[in-house]
């Protein structure tokens, strides 16, 4: 009887640890042997149950009970612990183990290799450190690293010694054997659709299914698998189309260059819509193409992209190219900037009068030339052919037959003086010179300014458009108002007034001084690419022109990079000559109307692209068609890009044109 009772004092005693434990994860904070009793358990030597075992067995017997029961509990919150995190080490594997390899590891080459791996420390917790988190900690100690100490969130190392884990390493390898399995299916099926000729950009699965049964690669996938895999097959397989379509639209651009300008010439179409009837031209001209006919099903797509291509070609604008981020237009600005060298040296050895007679309302004439004299402090203009004092004249002050010497400047701030520009340019043939190339005759190039005056701030984009078109077409050069960064955003600096920009009037001295230092002709030469050309942008350009510094023109105008000018020095009969290269896409002018101001064209096609060549070929037709009534005439340079290894290529010499003599890209 006595011995039942006290076997019934050990379990009552025993059973009050697990009551007063309210979690595993704190029992270190409840259970500490301190002075004497429980520390956890405060409060239990006046409990009748403690009291109880302490008088049958004494102290030391019932912190030995303790103990036991600490260990226990200490063992089973760390096999808990480690059992939630079980589920993280799938993510470990597919980190720090090769996908490839995994179906032929054995768990301890794993678990070899997980513990080699670099990045093992990211993902465990070194060993021990698990136990060490259950130490018993005084209150406060425990109190301030709870407030302090940041959380480790990685597994400890003990999980990669127990069954547990390698039964999760067994269950991912199933699971990756799983998925390889299905991938390859699915590769497999792939590759039956690509091989198979019925299956066409729109066709759905149900059309070609028949054409696929008795083929395991087909029959070995459930429905479902099949019909997501078919999905993603045939929206790459539009993709592909619809890049393969607009290249073939690209090799027929004289095509399209004749449909947009005989729409302009027949009917004011400002919005350039084409008509069935040229639609129905170009279907039938395209039909042949298998890269057309293979968009059968989608013809509403098809148009939409011809459609499209047109209006590009009508109204070019880089958002719409169909290059998309591969438009030349969008690589000038780093392409071109390395030709842009420093200024040279001022030669103070010699010095230069430049005169300018300044067309414009008396008011302003008179506010131009206040602000110039301000601007120079009555000192001379440094320029790299010597100092120049730069001397400005009103209009109506000078003899209509002493002005050939002097570069006329018209200032445009109203309608009226754009119109009076254009009259005057007319008039005296400015611009327009057919004499031969370094004569005396030649005049000097008429500069555009656009004012910006408070009161008539509405006529501004007007006036800059305008005064644009009429630069290009009199060989002038137009300079806009304020910065050339930008045409509303100007610098203005104290000793300036508000109309003219500090900016905007040293470009001007710059341009006049350059003008006539160099007898500069205004020669202007077009240098086109094709988008997307297999070749950088910046090696051709160096390719053409070297990188000799005594090539390369001094920066006149900031501006220029924004729209792909490089400014060249050309040598002719003992004479120096600055020339314009302007740099750019074939859809910037191709179809554009015909002007009188580019007095050459480099074009630039690649040795290894058919739609390139093509672009060439309607360059040229459109120059020779065009022709050019200033200076130089129809001259026209034809530059082929080629690799080495495109010299011993089938592919290419099979092209309509042959590569011999072509210029060659590192």
């Amino acid at each position: 009887m006595i011995e039942v009772f006290d076997r019934a004092v050990v379990r009552v005693y025993s059973s009050s640890f697990a009551l007063g434990l309210p979690s595993l994860a704190c029992f270190k904070r409840y259970f500490l042997w301190k002075a004497g009793h429980p520390y956890g358990c405060r409060g239990q030597e006046r409990q009748p149950d403690y009291c109880n075992f302490v008088r049958i067995y004494g102290e030391a017997t019932a912190k030995k009970v303790y103990d036991t029961h600490v260990n226990e509990a200490r063992e089973h919150w760390m096999a808990a612990r480690l059992r939630a995190l079980l589920p993280n080490l799938p993510r470990v594997f597919a980190t720090l183990l090769d996908k490839t390899d995994v179906a032929q590891l054995s768990w301890s080459a794993a678990n070899h290799l997980i513990h080699s791996h670099p990045l093992f420390d990211e993902f465990f917790q070194p060993l021990g450190q698990l136990g060490k988190q259950l130490d018993p900690l005084p209150a406060d100690q425990g109190r301030r690293m709870t407030q302090s100490a940041s959380v480790d969130h990685r597994i400890p190392a003990e999980i990669l010694l127990r069954h547990e884990a390698r039964q999760a390493f067994e269950a991912y390898q199933k699971a990756v054997e799983t998925e390889q399995r299905k991938e390859r299916l699915e590769e497999e099926f792939e590759f039956l659709l690509s091989d198979t000729p019925q299956v066409t950009p729109g066709k759905p699965l149900q059309d070609v299914s028949i054409f696929l049964q008795g083929f395991s690669a087909y029959e070995s996938l459930p429905p479902s698998q099949a019909a997501m895999v078919y999905d993603r097959f045939q929206h790459d397989l539009l993709k592909r189309a619809e890049i393969e379509f607009r290249e073939c639209l690209l090799e027929n651009i004289e095509l399209f260059v004749d449909v947009v300008r005989t729409s302009r010439t027949e009917v004011k179409n400002d919005h350039l819509l084409i008509s069935e009837r040229e639609m129905l031209r170009i279907k039938e001209f395209l039909q042949d193409d298998i890269r057309y006919r293979q968009l059968s099903r989608l013809f509403e797509l098809r148009d939409s992209i011809i459609r499209r291509f047109i209006t590009f070609l009508a109204r070019p604008a880089t958002n719409d190219c169909p290059a998309f981020s591969a438009c030349a237009q969008l690589a000038i600005n780093d392409a071109i900037g390395m030709f842009f060298q420093r200024k040279k040296q001022c030669d103070f050895s010699v010095s230069h009068i430049v005169d300018i007679s300044v067309h414009g309302e008396m008011a302003m004439v008179a506010q131009f030339i206040t602000d110039i004299n301000v601007l120079l402090h009555n000192e001379p203009f440094l320029t790299a052919s010597g100092p120049a004092t730069i001397r400005c004249y009103g209009a109506e002050e000078l003899e209509e037959g002493k002005n050939s010497s002097r570069t006329q400047l018209f200032l445009l701030d109203s309608s009226s003086s754009l119109e009076y520009a254009r009259e005057c340019t007319s008039k005296f043939c400015l611009g327009s010179s057919t004499a031969t190339l370094g004569t005396a005759s030649e005049p000097l190039p008429p500069v555009y300014v656009l004012v910006c005056d408070p009161g008539h701030y509405d006529l501004l984009p007007y006036l800059h458009q305008q005064g644009l078109i009429l630069a290009e077409n009199t060989c002038g050069i137009f300079i806009g108002a304020g910065s050339s960064e930008s045409d509303g955003d100007w610098s203005r600096s104290s000793d300036c007034s508000s109309i003219f920009g500090r900016d905007q009037l040293l470009r001007i001295c710059d341009t006049v001084c350059a003008s006539q230092l160099d007898r500069r002709g205004a020669l202007k030469i077009q240098l086109s690419v094709l988008c997307a050309d297999p070749f950088p942008l910046d090696s051709l350009l160096i390719a053409v022109l070297g990188i000799d510094n005594e090539v390369l023109r001094a920066i006149r105008d900031p501006s220029q990079i924004g729209v792909g000018i490089v400014p060249v020095d050309v040598h002719f009969n003992e004479q120096r000559f600055a020339v314009d290269l302007h740099v750019g896409a074939y859809h910037t002018w191709l179809t554009a109307k015909a002007v009188n101001s580019t007095h050459g064209h480099v074009v630039v096609y690649s040795a290894r692209r058919a739609a390139s060549f093509a672009h060439a070929r309607a360059a040229v037709s459109r120059v020779l068609d065009d022709g050019c009534r200033t200076l130089t005439g129809k001259a026209i340079l034809l530059v082929a890009v080629a690799d080495m290894q495109d010299y011993f290529s089938d592919e290419v010499n099979s092209l309509p044109f042959n590569v011999q003599g072509c210029m060659k890209i590192q």
